[in-house]
């Protein structure tokens, strides 16, 4: 399902690592930099999902307490 990969720290980073490696076989420069862009939003992405889903477990962790 699509919503779970959205929420999937290493969906977003396989996405960012897919961009990259199409970025490296562009050969205009300005093409290649909005690909270098795009892959580290990504990975910027990734780590908002990934301390989510952390201060996720924390809540959970302190109720279930």
């Amino acid at each position: 399902m699509l919503s779970n990969s959205l929420q999937n720290p290493e969906f977003w980073r396989f996405r960012a690592e897919e961009v990259l490696t199409l970025s490296e076989n562009m050969k205009h420069a300005e093409t290649k930099k909005i690909m270098t862009r795009i892959a580290e939003d990504y990975e910027r992405i990734a780590k908002i999902v990934e301390q989510h889903l952390c201060e996720s477990r924390q809540i959970l962790s302190k109720i279930s307490s």
